[in-house]
């Protein structure tokens, strides 16, 4: 089947490239405000970023990867589950990704006795859970890795990463990086495609 850039996916990549080189010519580093927050005294924690976070990065290889896999992955997905289920998916499992980095700086404030004054920003929470609904939806379809190049079946290539993800955030190996998002952001992907799928 050749390949097609479908409605919603184009539109997401449009629009994430747009808020990186946008905001950097017009804000500069105050860009940093639309990044979620944790909340607290004295952080920049305002509502609206929640939503906005989900398509800010940080650089461009950041942006880059993040709109390589919803480019591969995404437009095939969402000839499966129509342009609503899919819009549904991308949104819900960003906000899952939100809460999932909420919840494990929560734990730390909780267990560390000290409140975090850093943010964090990116689709990744989104876009795993659009590669965890593709694993779902077609487990034994092959993904060629860039590296190294191998051929690798769906649903193994995203129980590893979910494995690394686990491993990664609690051992607080390679630090910066928003580990529960990528988790809380697949789980809610992969949820939402068994549930229609049983539906």
């Amino acid at each position: 089947m050749p390949f097609v850039l479908t409605d919603v996916v184009k539109n997401l990549l449009i629009i994430n490239v747009l808020m990186y080189f946008g905001t950097m010519v017009a804000m500069g580093n105050e860009r940093a405000i639309l990044g979620l927050w944790f909340p607290g005294e004295g952080s920049n924690f305002q509502p609206y970023q929640i939503v906005t976070n989900m398509f800010m990065h940080a650089n461009p290889s950041h942006l880059f990867m993040n709109m390589l896999s919803l480019f591969f992955l995404g437009p095939k997905l969402e000839m499966a589950l129509g342009t609503g289920r899919f819009l549904m998916l991308y949104i819900l499992a960003g906000l899952a990704g939100s809460a999932g980095w909420m919840a494990a700086e929560y734990y730390e404030v909780m267990n560390l006795a000290f409140t975090p004054n850093h943010m964090v920003w990116g689709a990744s929470g989104a876009v795993f859970g659009v590669m965890a609904g593709y694993a779902a939806k077609f487990p034994n379809d092959t993904i060629m890795l860039i590296i190294p190049p191998i051929p690798v079946k769906a649903w193994i290539l995203v129980a590893f990463m979910a494995v690394f993800e686990l491993s990664s955030g609690v051992s607080g190996m390679m630090t910066g990086i928003a580990h529960f998002a990528h988790l809380a952001g697949g789980l809610m992907g992969l949820l939402l495609v068994l549930n229609w799928q049983r539906r």
